[in-house]
């Protein structure tokens, strides 16, 4: 992983995002909401594949956004307000993938056999 580091408590790192700025690697930070370590695994494959974890990666073919490379019609179809932050993306792209896949291993079984998720 690259750049600075913060630890927050989990309590801070569980708190609204209002007034919540980058505090963490958003590797960090989705493994603290993913703490299942195999499912974990499932997940930094697929965003790294997808963004390398880049919450302003942008494909600049389909549109695709953010580090869980959301379609334009993604962010608009699950009534989410684009954005760069990365906290608030991996909050909406775990969402995103409970209700689709079930689980980030089950998104990333799909992602292998079809090529996208």
């Amino acid at each position: 992983m690259v750049g600075s580091f913060h630890t927050v408590s989990a309590e801070a790192a569980n708190a609204p995002h209002q007034g919540v700025s980058f505090i963490m690697h958003p590797k960090i930070y989705a493994h603290m909401k993913v703490q299942q370590v195999d499912e974990f695994k499932c997940l930094d494959k697929l965003w790294t594949q997808e963004s390398h974890w880049n919450p302003r990666a942008l494909n600049k073919s389909s549109g695709a956004f953010g580090i869980a490379q959301f379609m334009p019609t993604t962010w608009k179809n699950y009534n989410i307000k684009k954005t760069s932050n990365p906290i608030k993306q991996i909050d909406h792209g775990l969402h995103y993938i409970a209700v689709r896949y079930g689980t980030p291993c089950a998104a990333w079984k799909h992602e292998k056999r079809y090529g996208w998720y």
